[in-house]
């Protein structure tokens, strides 16, 4: 029987079939590509490269931990107390892991477009377990009251109803809100083509490597002339067993290629092409799926695809399943208080030195303490670890007249302080930006980059004592202050200088004792 036959028997034509029928779920269901493969997620599951996607996907938002918290007036608390946050960290049901779990959400997510979950109430609680339900088996339909009702097929065919308040519910991108785009339904042209690909491959290389052949024969040959020659030509041509055999030829046979040439098909450009396709349709940079060629990637761009793959692919992943898990599983008068976040610290540590200069900025501007530190390195606190310092000569702007007062008899003008220390800002960032450039140019010259800080802070404390009207000797004595660190420590001198040195110019700027002509 015809495929075009069995299709029609099987009712793939008709309109009307019921969408919980068993067609839905047998082999011949899934999405036909111009190549003639009928894609399904199993299928496309065999080809290395979707299975890298998925299973990245899956891998990477599965390991990291999934914290519930309960707000503070300012700042938040991990909610441990509360019964979600044993189901969400460690446990969601008595068989899988919260690993095993959210690998499945995530699997079902990415290549169905969407994940079921029946929430199961308990005497602890309204979500005591979350028990997963094979998306292939659901519908949905919107009920009058605009809330969602959800149709489960039971592997003996009975159906079971479920409601809104009863299923955790993970959508993908939808054009309806409803139904979720599914990336095995619209990638199903380019996905049939890989597997014809592939397919194609294992029969080429199954039967040695060699292609189609048609056997001319000039003679009539009767059923078991024809029987025997077809048989001695498959037994030389088919099978890596048979490969670079020797075939005799009698009575002027003639052997006939049919077909392209694998070569020239360009079928390995065509699987290449293949795994870049999927990396496309999954959002992923090449090179995760293990794919790579020569010249398209460096170490530094690889590591900016790092980045970009966890804010542009992993981090939209996270928020879509928080905000599902604040929609179904927080009961509605705990949503001000409770919200669920994923960690993405392990994932943006980066390398020892980025991490090492990240703390010690955090640390210098008091954002740290030791213990913090400590904390997101996965270590054990110190005893005192707790204190937080900044530098000495640092003060919040609304101080800078504080600190001034000190100085002077009289009182300041507040909008004098302000426009003081706005031009203070530009001059210290110019100061940055000249002393960096120099560095960078007279990196291997001790002596030049000591001939440029002479010049460069001649001219400005200059510029100090046009634009603040600070006294030259004032002046002067802060360039040279600033200089002498700049030659004693090198240009890492000049790294807070932003931050704390705009107020001691404001300070000098406003200060009542009278300036020399």
């Amino acid at each position: 029987m015809g495929l075009l036959s069995r299709l029609h028997n099987r009712g793939l034509h008709a309109r009307s079939r019921d969408p919980l029928d068993d067609f839905w779920y047998s082999p011949l269901a899934g999405y036909i590509g111009h190549a003639g493969v009928r894609v399904t997620p199993e299928l496309a599951m065999t080809l290395s490269a979707i299975w890298a996607a998925t299973t990245i996907y899956a891998k990477t938002i599965g390991s990291l931990p999934c914290i519930l918290y309960r707000a503070l007036d300012r700042g938040k608390e991990r909610a441990r107390d509360h019964h979600l946050y044993d189901r969400l960290r460690w446990q969601p049901n008595q068989w899988q892991t919260a690993m095993e779990f959210w690998e499945m959400v995530v699997g079902h997510w990415f290549l169905r477009g969407i994940h079921f979950s029946q929430i199961v109430e308990g005497s602890r609680s309204f979500a005591e377990q979350l028990i997963p339900r094979n998306p292939d088996r659901m519908t949905q339909k919107m009920r009058p009251d605009n809330t969602l009702q959800f149709e489960y097929r039971l592997p003996n065919g009975d159906t079971k109803t479920f409601f809104q308040d009863e299923m955790f519910v993970v959508r993908g991108f939808s054009s309806d809100g409803v139904h979720a785009l599914s990336l095995i339904q619209y990638g199903a042209q380019a996905f049939g083509a890989h597997v014809a690909a592939e397919t194609f491959a294992a029969k080429f290389f199954a039967q040695g490597a060699a292609p189609a052949l048609a056997v001319v024969h000039p003679g009539q040959l009767g059923e078991a002339g024809l029987k025997n020659l077809r048989d001695s030509v498959t037994s030389y041509a088919s099978g890596l067993a048979n490969a670079h055999g020797v075939l005799a030829l009698e009575e002027d046979v003639k052997l006939t290629v049919l077909g392209i040439k694998p070569a020239d098909a360009q079928l390995v450009a065509v699987r290449e092409f293949g795994v870049e396709d999927v990396a496309r349709w999954a959002d992923l940079p090449v090179h995760r799926l293990r794919a790579n060629r020569q010249g398209t990637s460096s170490y530094a761009s690889v590591e900016m695809f790092e980045i970009e793959m966890i804010v542009h692919s992993f981090r939209p992943v996270a928020v879509r399943i928080e905000q599902a898990i604040h929609r179904d599983l927080i009961l509605e008068h705990e949503r001000e208080s409770l919200f669920v976040e994923y960690l993405f610290d392990a994932l943006a540590r980066g390398d020892m030195t980025a991490r090492g200069e990240f703390y010690s900025k955090m640390w210098d501007r008091g954002a740290f303490s030791v213990n913090d530190i400590l904390e997101l390195e996965n270590r054990n606190p110190v005893e005192g670890g707790d204190r937080r310092f900044v530098p000495a000569n640092m003060m919040p702007l609304d101080r800078v007249d504080e600190a001034i007062n000190n100085r002077r008899t009289g009182p300041v003008d507040r909008r004098a302080a302000l426009i003081a220390h706005e031009v203070a800002q530009a001059l210290v960032r110019k100061e940055v930006a000249a002393v960096t450039g120099a560095a960078k140019r007279h990196a291997a010259s001790p002596d030049a980059w000591n001939a440029a800080l002479v010049e460069f802070y001649e001219d400005f404390a200059h510029d100090i004592c046009v634009r603040l009207k600070v006294s030259p000797g004032e002046a002067r004595e802060y360039a040279a202050r600033h200089g002498l660190a700049l030659r004693e420590q090198g240009v890492v001198a000049a790294k807070h200088w932003e931050a704390t040195a705009p107020a001691e110019l404001v300070c000098l700027a406003l200060d009542a004792r009278p300036s020399a002509a």
